[in-house]
């Protein structure tokens, strides 16, 4: 028995989505509970469906999960003058590129 290209192609398609699902991937690749704060950052549009799968998978309590949906593309232009939103270039790579990192680090 054939099957059409069309419903080959869109099995195919939806076996692939399906295997990627954070549901099923993000369970597998925990590691245990180590002593002291576990600290998960994520990005990118499957941050909720990640964070999720570690909530509904974590084999201990949670606490202080945050998910920010919507910053998708959210960026300024990084020239002077280019619009009234502009950074100067120079000092952003100075000071906040390490931003995140440096929060991170902090944290206790």
């Amino acid at each position: 028995m054939a099957i059409a290209p069309r419903e080959l192609l869109r099995a195919m398609f939806d076996a692939a989505v399906d295997a990627a699902s954070p549901s099923l991937c993000i369970p597998a690749h925990l590691p245990s509970p180590p002593k002291g704060r576990t600290i998960v950052v994520g990005a990118g549009k499957a941050s909720a469906s990640m964070a999720k799968a570690l909530e509904d998978s974590w084999p201990g309590p949670l606490s202080g999960l945050i998910v920010t949906p919507g910053l998708i593309d959210l960026h300024t232009h990084v020239y002077w003058g280019g619009t009234s939103l502009g950074i100067d270039a120079e000092d952003f790579a100075r000071s906040g590129a390490n931003s995140v990192f440096q929060l991170l680090l902090e944290v206790r």
